[in-house]
């Protein structure tokens, strides 16, 4: 089905889009003075597959977290009136990205545990294999090979 020797496979489990969050201030004479803060966690579980088996090789639960703090100044009075400041960027991104950071170290360091399996074929009078020097394969080097 596939020539991969793993699947990477993610599921996201929950998305907590604010865990505080609020605002409080000031109102005098129409000026409103305040501040606010927020948190938000984005929860996931990452597997890595055998593509032959479908055995689950390696598998972890990341949380990604983002949190930010903010500043509101804004005048309402006589028909004018709205927000001059607030918060900029989405945290529910930020956790995100934080997830996937996690995910990936995870990736990076059950990649080193796991040796790569690669195919042998003769074609003629060559046997060729299907890794080269990305897998620290060079030429004249020697393999022992079995079969299956």
């Amino acid at each position: 089905m596939t020539p991969a020797q793993l699947l990477v496979k993610g599921a996201i489990t929950h998305v907590q889009g604010s865990t505080t969050g609020g605002d409080a201030g000031v109102n005098v004479m129409g000026f409103r003075v305040g501040a606010g803060t927020d948190k938000t966690e984005v929860n996931a579980t990452i597997y890595i597959v055998d593509s032959t088996t479908g055995q689950v090789k390696a598998q972890t639960k990341v949380v990604g977290k983002a949190g930010r703090k903010g500043l509101k100044l804004g005048y309402s009075g006589a028909g004018f009136g709205g927000d001059l400041a607030g918060f900029k960027k989405d945290n529910v991104g930020k956790a995100t990205e934080d997830a996937v950071g996690q995910g990936v170290q995870f990736l990076e360091k059950q990649l080193e545990k796991i040796p790569w399996e690669g195919t042998v074929i003769k074609g003629g009078d060559k046997v060729m294999i299907n890794r080269g020097s990305r897998e620290g394969v060079s030429v004249g080097q020697v393999f022992s090979v079995g079969v299956c």
